[in-house]
């Protein structure tokens, strides 16, 4: 009795929230492919709107026009000139989007719009998501870069667009005395999966205030799917620049968690569905779209019969577009009509074209059967239709567990599409069906599909992003990710390390040890990450190396720790713990060079904020101070200039950096430094740590264990992990120095001191630097002179 109460009073609770769209407590910016109507053009030339068929219309389009809001998307016609206005709605318009004034609308410069577009989306992005195979097999690697610089191209027109309409409403909010209030940016579909990362920028470096939110409409594939796009990054970044991501269902939520795990290194908590990159959390939540319920009754209610003698035949239904993902093709249809047809009758009657709502809903209430079997599908929609339209005597639906209704709709019968046999034994079954299992299956669908309806998803959707007035007092996003602790490492490092190999460390300083700052010498490492450093410094089997863009002389005094290896200059120069030191070889009118090149930048760009640092053999330029309104005209001067001087310029964080031209980086110098340490067979007994440059994550990949360290979301990168900030890199090292201290003391000879000269002229003696385990036991005694902190002592073994 308990339980049916506890159900009753869920149900009560969704038939509430399901009533009507709920009030909003911010403006809603919508950004589709589409504008929620369709615009056609009279014979006098005008142009005049007409009613878009589809339930997200219905649900969105009256949220947009009580708070406010505005839409923004594409027109659908090529020869529309910029700055056209879009006509007000027909006075006896009764469309939901009759009310959505011209004012509330932004149309997107058409221009960027060619059918390459379509392509793009529909056939590569759309067919990768539903069909790896058939992706495969023709999408070539040319084409598919064609098609990526298209595709980006058009999101930047959307996010531009949307960036205008959010500046607009924050001033108009501002006006207003609403200066805490958030406008809700909320992005549809696979058409315009990058487009949060322009946004997501602009709304950090103007300090625009705003939630972004995305759902995606089709499937999310699997990793081992997504991993095929060669853009992978880019489309994961752009959807994580969203505070909340909605999917139809839990499979697809998951499979977008494991892809940003293992394709961008994220940290995830899949329990809460939560996703940490670049310090900030993004939610993730299944939200099954539903279907104007009521509309479809009404339309099923009124509507003309299309299919005249449904009482001598049973009608199966199919509403489908003829392609591949949906399981059929013409060829299979000509085959079966060409096999069974008789001369006044067709076993398949395939209508080309379209059907409005009325003889849809029509051939809904009187077929006897849906056989809805894609291959793979988002949601799909037609079978919550059906079950709407349902109104006499009930049929039976048929569907494909590859569709995401397949996980809800449980009293429908599931087939799958590709056992052919027993699709013709389920439509068997279907046909025999006694009424009494008919009424009890669509009942119960019915009255899912009435409760779970479109507007039941729009205020889900929008109270899981805090955007209704009722939960102006509990934010959900508010909900972070717990800190990073030290047992979240055991998943990173915990195969990484083991009891017997030797452990390097390669840090780089700047963003990784010690936090960025406005300048250099401001970023100082903290007290903290200082002695973390200087006990694994002082550990046997523990080496560490410091590489820096720094000159050697400034990193060196910036670390200050003993028994480390520093590597300035990005390697160029590199101090060894023994002394000995490693110089690069650079062309002699290097200095010249960059004298000069110093001279021409102070002189055309060391303005608002920008400067120039000399640090020898390279040199930096800085923006990180400018405003960011200067930044891309200053940046492109400053290149022109590089070039000018003979230089390449290499992009740093908010920074340009010119390089000797010589073939050398922080990879090559880690590895120079591995060799020089361990020797040249070190890959076996040295495990490596490496935090920190892209260039040296690149040298190291497959070598080491890798993490990139940047607050950047938008920042693609070859590393395993990624970290946020120095005080995550500080984490790292008191999960290592746990790790550490669990080995067993041996007593063993540090190899770089091992081989260094002025050691091996010590023959009375051997010192050990730092090290309180040796590798080579033997049966034999031996004596080991040890020396620490400068007292001899003897060890006998």
């Amino acid at each position: 009795m308990l339980k049916s109460n506890s159900r009753n009073y869920h149900l009560l609770k969704v038939r509430r929230k399901m009533d009507s769209i709920k009030d909003m407590s911010a403006p809603l910016i919508v950004v589709s492919n589409r504008l929620p109507f369709v615009l056609n053009r009279k014979e006098n030339g005008q142009l005049e709107r007409k009613q878009s068929a589809g339930g997200l219309v219905t649900a969105v389009a009256p949220v947009v026009i009580e708070c406010k809001g505005l839409w923004i998307g594409w027109s659908g016609l090529h020869d529309i000139e910029p700055g056209t206005p879009i006509p007000e709605a027909d006075p006896a318009d009764k469309a939901p989007t009759s009310g959505l004034l011209s004012s509330q609308v932004r149309s997107t410069n058409n221009t960027l719009f060619p059918k390459i577009f379509k392509y793009s989306t529909r056939y590569s992005l759309f067919t990768l998501f539903t069909n790896s195979l058939y992706c495969q097999m023709n999408l070539h690697s040319s084409l598919i870069e064609f098609l990526l610089k298209a595709y980006l191209r058009v999101n930047e027109e959307f996010a531009r667009c949307t960036i205008a309409a959010l500046r607009k409403i924050v001033a108009e909010l501002d006006a207003e005395g609403k200066d805490n209030v958030a406008p809700v940016i909320w992005i549809h579909d696979y058409q315009l999966f990058t487009v949060a990362t322009s946004v997501r920028q602009a709304v950090e470096e103007e300090n625009l205030r705003c939630k972004l939110g995305f759902f995606l409409h089709i499937p999310f594939p699997s990793w081992d799917i997504m991993r095929l796009f060669p853009w992978d990054d880019e489309i994961l970044q752009g959807i994580l620049a969203c505070d909340f991501v909605g999917f139809h269902i839990s499979d697809y939520c998951l499979n977008f968690i494991d892809c940003c795990c293992r394709r961008l290194g994220c940290r995830v908590d899949r329990n809460n569905m939560l996703v940490e990159l670049a310090g900030r959390t993004v939610h993730v939540k299944p939200l099954p779209i539903g279907i104007p319920f009521d509309r479809f009754v009404r339309l099923a209610e009124t509507a003309p019969v299309f299919i005249k003698d449904t009482d001598k035949v049973k009608v199966i239904l199919g509403v489908d577009r003829l392609d591949y993902t949906k399981g059929n093709t013409i060829v299979f249809l000509n085959c079966i009509n060409g096999k069974f047809s008789r001369p006044n009758w067709s076993p398949i009657r395939y209508i080309y074209g379209c059907l409005n709502q009325e003889q849809l809903a029509a051939l809904y209430r009187d077929s006897a059967i849906a056989l809805v079997t894609p291959l793979r599908d988002g949601m799909n929609l037609v079978a919550k239709e059906y079950v709407a339209c349902q109104i006499k005597e009930p049929g039976v639906l048929i569907l494909s567990p590859f569709a995401g209704a397949g996980e809800m709709m449980h009293e429908a019968l599931l087939v799958n599409p590709y056992e052919i046999n027993d699709a013709a034994d389920v439509l068997h079954r279907a046909l025999q069906m006694p009424l009494e299992e008919r009424e009890l299956r669509m009942t119960q669908l019915r009255n899912r599909e009435q409760l779970l309806n479109v507007n039941y998803w729009m205020n889900s959707f929008l109270s899981s992003m805090g955007a209704l007035v009722e939960d102006e007092e509990s934010d959900p996003l508010t909900n972070k990710m717990l800190p990073l602790k030290l047992e979240d490492f055991d998943n990173y490092l915990i195969n990484h390390i083991d009891d017997v190999c030797k452990l390097s460390l390669i840090l780089d300083y700047d963003g990784t040890l010690a936090t960025l700052t406005s300048h250099p010498d401001l970023a100082v490492m903290s007290q903290e990450t200082r002695r973390v450093l200087a006990r694994l410094s002082n550990m046997p089997d523990v080496n560490i190396a410091i590489i820096s863009g720094r000159s050697l002389e400034n990193v060196s005094n910036m670390v200050n720790i003993e028994n480390v290896t520093y590597a300035g200059s990005h390697g160029l120069e590199i101090l060894h713990p023994d002394g000995t030191k490693f110089i690069h070889p650079v062309p002699s009118e290097n200095a010249e060079n960059l004298r000069e090149l110093m001279r021409l930048l102070q002189d055309e760009v060391c303005h608002d904020g920008a400067w120039v640092e000399n640090k020898g053999v390279l040199l930096t330029f800085h923006y990180r101070e400018t405003p960011a309104h200067l930044r891309d005209d200053i940046v492109r001067k400053a290149s022109e200039i590089f070039v000018r001087a003979g230089f390449e310029p290499h992009k740093a964080h908010m920074a340009i950096e010119a390089k000797p031209p010589v073939k050398w980086d922080q990879g090559r110098a880690s590895i120079h430094i591995l060799r020089t340490m361990y020797g040249v067979d070190w890959s076996e007994r040295v495990r490596i740590i490496y935090a920190g440059n892209e260039d040296a994550m690149l040298a190291l990949q497959g070598i080491a264990c890798t993490f990139r360290v940047d607050s950047s979301p938008t920042v693609k990168t070859a590393a395993d992990f990624r970290l946020a900030d120095p005080d995550s890199v500080l984490t790292m090292l008191k999960w290592i120095e746990k790790q550490m201290n669990k080995r067993a003391p041996r007593i063993v000879r540090s190899p770089r001191l091992n081989r260094s000269p002025k050691i091996n002229k010590k023959n009375s003696q051997t010192l050990v630097h730092s090290q309180m385990s040796f590798e080579e036991e033997d049966d034999s005694k031996q004596t080991i002179r040890v020396r620490v902190n400068s007292i001899p002592v003897m060890a006998r073994y």
